[in-house]
Formats: C-alpha cells, structure tokens, sequence
C-alpha cells in the first residue's frame, strides 16, 4: 500500500507552491520593516505604554520570553511591566534603541536583534545609565508583524 502511495505523495509534494526566493531589494524592504517594528516596539515602552508594547506579542502555545536566566510567560510579564511602571522607580526609566539589526528568515518571519539603552534616575535624582541586549522572532499574520518570541539579557554587575 504505502509502495502506491508514495508516488502520489512525492507527485502532490512538488505541486506544493514554494515561496520565491527574496531578492535583494525583498530582503531590504523586509528588513526596514522589523527595524520598523522594533523602532515602534521601544518607543512605545519609553512612553510607558505597556499595553500597547504588549500588544505587539502573539500569546501563541509555547510563547516564552527569557530574561534573566527564566522563561516568562507572556501574561506576568505583562502583570510585572505594569507593575514596574506605576512605581516610582519605573516612572523614572527611559529607553532607546541602540545597534539593531533585522534577519529576514523569509516573507513572514524574522528576527530582530538590538541594543535598547535605558536612563533612570534614583532616590537621589542622580541618572543611571544602562542598557540590555534585545531579541525577538517575529511572524506575519493577518498582514500585521507579530512577536512569537522574546529574549533579553543584561550585562552582569561589575
């Protein structure tokens, strides 16, 4: 039985439609696109808008953000950067973003790797200056880019 088949499945395998390779103004214009997303992503959070910097994730099964040595889901992340944001400590943070670079891994789907720089100041006013390396894998879908995966991590102390 599968002797008959397999002819019929490798025949129905290459009428599969292939997606064209990316040419380079292709590649160019995906890039811009998620530095875009990226650009968009870390002014919203300098802005403290937490919901909407959240909502540029995709609760998909198997979502993680990994920070700081854990997996996060997406809803306590959520929970804390709200909480983090309300308290004074929060209030006094503000980001930008540093060196990024886009990695189209096709027509919907990339990754975006980036610098974002904090400022914060302490109980004393005096500004602290920081930063954090930034990952996120993305996809299209319904037309729009959204975050599948999400990873930062932090220079050590010295």
């Amino acid at each position: 039985m599968i002797r008959r088949l397999l002819p019929l499945v490798l025949t129905l395998a290459g009428c599969a439609p292939t997606e064209k390779p990316l040419t380079e103004a292709d590649h160019k214009a995906l890039a811009d696109s998620l530095i875009q997303l990226a650009s968009t992503m870390i002014a919203d959070i300098d802005r403290h808008e937490v919901d909407k910097f959240i909502g540029y994730h995709d609760n998909v099964p198997g979502f993680a953000w990994a920070t700081s040595g854990e997996l996060v889901a997406l809803d306590s992340m959520h929970q804390s950067m709200r909480a983090y944001f309300a308290g004074p400590e929060g209030r006094e943070v503000h980001f930008s973003m540093g060196e990024a670079k886009a990695h189209p891994l096709g027509r919907n789907a990339g990754v975006v790797t980036a610098i974002v720089n904090s400022t914060s100041k302490d109980s004393t006013g005096s500004e602290q200056r920081s930063h954090q390396a930034w990952s996120i894998v993305v996809e299209r879908r319904a037309g729009a880019w959204r975050v599948v995966q999400t990873h930062e991590s932090y220079p050590r102390a010295p």
